[in-house]
């Protein structure tokens, strides 16, 4: 007795059928413990973050159902990224100063800083490179890449400010930085990709800001400008052109996760601003993640913050007054039994014709 999701890919596998469309829910919830919330998610399915500790955030790696808390007592901590094989970087903090780390799966490395008190790392590849910000001997905070064991900054693109908030597997390294050392709050900031030792300018929406949020292996870069409305858009900057990736019907929205696939994960403002809804960005589309979930669920999804390869989405939720990470997971979908026996109807009247066509031939 053949399955319905074998019968399905025999089928495939023959060219008789495409899978249908998706039918809702598409993604199923897994809930995170308590008290914690999500930064990013690898390819193997791992989520890093921050849980509430008597107080305190720790940073904690959440794989396989099982939490590990990588805080230490007396101080905060907060893990920002995950690699592919499973490196963490992120920082601690005290009442005076802060540390990037990198957490090797045994310990938890401090990086050192660009000559000032404080450094936060906030992205990190599979080779261990780490990218993030520091301030240096001036007091000036600086992006920076921490690579073969020694942290440098990587400039800016004119001014005297740079954030480094995430990198690649290639060591390609997406952030934002002040443009001209105008002085004020008005001094124009954008998005770059840093490579090859120089900073490109990703531009803007229209509008005098854009900050990058990651960057995935092919170059693709997710963020968000202000607009020349002055309103703040998430993008996803792609072969060199920075679009914009639109609204759920509010004024804002922010992109925080890529994968491989140019999918895009964020927040969106609702109509009037009154509340914000987690997004996905996919096939030119953005589409509310709380459609794409099972209503019954009673979770309401306010941001994604993470997507990996296998569309498994970090997510941040509400259930009435319990909000915490959620882990979103795509739900398989296989044709409804009719679907089945108009398929396997169909086979036997190609198994059929060929037999036929055989006997024609002998």
């Amino acid at each position: 007795m053949f399955s319905k999701a074998k019968i399905a890919g025999m089928l495939a596998a023959l060219g008789l059928w495409a899978p249908p469309a998706l039918a809702a829910p598409l993604y199923s919830i897994t809930a995170l413990p308590a008290n914690t919330y999500a930064h990013a998610i690898n390819n193997a399915g791992q989520v890093v973050g921050d849980v509430g500790v008597g107080g305190e955030g720790h940073a904690f790696i959440w794989s396989g159902g099982v939490l590990t808390d990588l805080g230490a007592a007396g101080n905060m901590s907060s893990a920002r990224a995950i690699s592919s094989n499973g490196l963490v970087a992120g920082y601690t903090s005290s009442s005076e100063q802060s540390r990037a780390f990198l957490y090797d799966g045994r310990s938890m490395a401090p990086l050192g800083t660009l000559g000032g008190a404080s450094s936060f790392g906030l992205g990190v590849n599979a080779a261990g490179q780490v990218a993030g910000q520091s301030n240096n001997a001036a007091g000036e905070f600086r992006g920076f890449l921490f690579s073969d064991g020694q942290m440098r900054d990587i400039g800016t693109l004119g001014g005297d400010f740079a954030l480094a908030t995430a990198i690649n597997n290639a060591g390609q390294v997406a952030g934002e930085s002040s443009v001209s050392m105008e002085p004020g709050p008005g001094t124009p900031v954008h998005a770059f990709i840093y490579e090859n030792g120089a900073m490109r300018d990703l531009g803007t929406l229209g509008g005098s800001l854009s900050s990058a949020a990651a960057i995935n292996d092919a170059g693709q870069v997710a963020g968000h400008s202000y607009t020349a409305g002055s309103v703040e858009h998430a993008f996803l900057y792609t072969d060199g052109i920075m679009i914009d990736l639109g609204t759920l019907g509010g004024g804002r929205s922010f992109a925080y996760g890529l994968n491989g696939l140019g999918q895009v994960v964020g927040t969106s403002g609702l109509a009037g601003d009154f509340d914000s809804r987690a997004f996905l960005y996919s096939g030119g589309a953005m589409t509310d993640l709380n459609s794409l979930i099972d209503p019954a669920s009673g979770w309401v999804l306010h941001e994604a913050r993470g997507i990996n390869d296998m569309g498994q989405i970090a997510a941040f939720g509400c259930m009435g007054d319990n909000c915490q990470a959620l882990l979103l997971e795509v739900v398989p979908q296989i044709p409804e039994p009719g679907t089945v026996m108009l398929m396997l109807a169909g086979l036997g009247v190609l198994a059929a014709g060929r037999a036929s066509a055989a006997s024609r031939r002998a």
